[in-house]
């Protein structure tokens, strides 16, 4: 090693270490004041996207939780027409009974139509804007990726009535008319098949929930072969009021006949639903299984050791102190210089 003025290997060698020693200390530094260990653009990018696929996930969890309520309220509509269908199940038996005066009858009947209008103005119920009881597939985001998707079955409870006049080619008068309009539901809006051969379960549940139509144009028979009583349009439902009471015997005996299979067919729908809501707690706990996955892979590429970190930032911490000790000593070096000329 050359001893002169103008050079000092040894400070120079020390001073090099002193930044590295500095920088590494700096980093520990950094690293333990924020808990992240990431400081390259690689890694910062590789977080990013685990970031974002848990945010997805977090988001489906959401989804599925808005999906099991829409559900739960399906069947807790459902609970309560079944309920309803056995009060008056219990009604219908009660009226069935000739030792009792028709007033007694006409007082069952005024509950029985409180419950059928519990039971018809049902079938409308929304859940954030969708109808609860239609055949619409609703589609349910259950993952991180746009083709992860559950679909919920709709819960059809409101088939389309027919809309053709077939039923009335016979019509003659009001009663007639009332009895054929719109009627019999259909399985689908664009098929002739009727639910009556199709669902004959949920057939029973129709005519317990069929309400009341009254004629409401003055004047019949305008026009031979194409009468009022003839256009459906030409009558409205009678709010309220069942089509079949049961103020009368027969009425009552008809209900009784009727209301087994409307409780199967409301109890079939509950088991669907029941299915859709265990599949959807499924995707739930998968959901809670990948986040809990995810997480963990991110704390492992982001997350810093404090024991270790804290262990590395004493080691340069020491190193920068004993630097800055050397380095004075090696400051004095070239003074030796000063003796040699004197």
């Amino acid at each position: 090693m050359i001893i002169s003025f103008n050079n000092n290997e040894a400070a120079n060698n020390i001073i090099r270490r002193m930044h590295t020693n500095k920088a590494e200390l700096q980093e520990s530094l950094t690293r333990l004041a924020t808990g992240s260990k990431v400081d390259r653009v690689t890694e910062e990018s590789e977080v990013q996207r685990l970031t974002a696929v848990l945010t997805r996930y977090r988001a489906a969890k959401q989804n599925v939780n808005n999906a099991i309520s829409m559900t739960q309220a399906q069947e807790g509509y459902m609970e309560g027409v079944a309920s309803a269908l056995m009060r008056m199940n219990e009604l219908a038996m009660m009226a069935n009974d000739q030792t009792k005066s028709q007033a007694d009858r006409d007082a069952y009947n005024a509950e029985y139509s409180s419950l059928f209008k519990f039971v018809y103005e049902g079938k409308s119920k929304t859940w954030n804007g969708n109808n609860l009881f239609t055949d619409t597939t609703l589609k349910v985001g259950t993952g991180s990726e746009y083709t992860d998707t559950t679909d919920i079955t709709g819960i059809n409870l409101n088939h389309p009535f027919r809309n053709d006049l077939a039923p009335f080619s016979t019509v003659t008068t009001e009663a007639d008319g009332l009895a054929n309009v719109n009627w019999p539901p259909k399985s689908t809006a664009d098929t002739g098949v009727s639910i009556e051969t199709s669902d004959p379960n949920l057939f029973s549940f129709y005519q317990i929930a069929r309400p009341k139509y009254e004629f409401d144009k003055n004047g019949a028979i305008a026009i031979p072969g194409n009468d009022d009583y003839r256009d459906a349009d030409n009558y409205t439902i009678v709010t309220g009021e069942p089509y079949y009471d049961i103020s009368t015997i027969d009425g009552a005996r008809f209900i009784l006949s009727k209301l087994d299979t409307a409780l199967s067919a409301i109890a079939e729908r509950r088991a669907q639903v029941g299915a859709f809501q265990s599949a959807l707690e499924g995707k739930s706990n998968f959901i809670d299984i990948a986040v809990e996955n995810y997480e963990a892979t991110r704390s492992r590429v982001n997350d810093v050791d404090i024991a270790e970190e804290s262990t590395k930032m004493a080691k340069y911490n020491i190193l920068m102190q004993s630097s800055t000790a050397v380095l004075a000593q090696a400051n004095q070096i070239n003074s030796s210089v000063l003796r040699l000329l004197s």
